[in-house]
C-alpha cells in the first residue's frame, strides 16, 4: 500500500514538473514577428483626381529568405489622403520597396479603382514618411467609384 502511495506521488510530481516546462514553450509568436514600422501618410491621385473613398494596400515587392511578407493598408479618405497601418489604424508601415494597388470599401461593389502598377519606397525616417503617389488608369478599365450608374 505504502508503495502504491510514493508511485502515485512521484507520478503527480513528474506531471506537474512537465506541465510547468511546457507552459513555458511557444512564447507570443506576434509579438516576436512584429517588424518595426515608421509613421507613413500622404495622399493618392488618380489620373490627377482622388479616387474617392477606398483602401490602398502597400505590398512588399520583394521579401529576402527568411524574411517576414507584411503589407500595409490605409483608408483613403475623399479628398485622397491616408494614414497607413500594418499592426493597427495608423502604426504606420516597415521600411522597404511596396507595389500600391487600389481596394474598394465593400468587396460586393466590384474591383475598385484599377490603376498600372505603381511602386513605393519607404525609408526609414524617424519623423515619417509623407507619400504623393500618382497613378494612371489602367488601359481599358472601369473605375466603379468615378463611373456614374446606368
Amino acid at each position: 500500500m505504502r508503495l502504491i502511495a510514493r508511485k502515485e506521488t512521484y507520478s503527480l510530481a513528474l506531471l506537474m514538473t512537465c506541465s510547468f516546462i511546457l507552459s513555458g514553450c511557444g512564447g507570443n509568436t506576434v509579438e516576436e514577428t512584429k517588424l518595426a514600422t515608421v509613421p507613413v501618410s500622404g495622399t493618392v491621385m488618380l489620373d490627377g483626381a482622388s479616387p474617392g473613398e477606398c483602401i490602398i494596400e502597400f505590398r512588399p515587392v520583394s521579401v529576402g529568405t527568411g524574411e517576414i511578407n507584411k503589407s500595409a493598408t490605409a483608408r483613403v479618405k475623399e479628398d485622397g489622403s491616408f494614414v497607413v497601418g500594418t499592426y493597427g489604424d495608423g502604426d504606420g508601415a516597415p521600411v522597404g520597396k511596396y507595389s500600391v494597388h487600389l481596394l474598394p470599401l465593400d468587396s460586393t461593389a466590384g474591383p475598385g479603382p484599377q490603376a498600372k502598377d505603381a511602386e513605393v519606397d519607404i525609408a526609414d525616417q524617424a519623423d515619417g514618411v509623407e507619400l504623393s503617389i500618382m497613378l494612371e488608369s489602367a488601359e481599358g478599365s472601369v473605375d466603379p467609384l468615378l463611373t456614374p450608374p446606368q
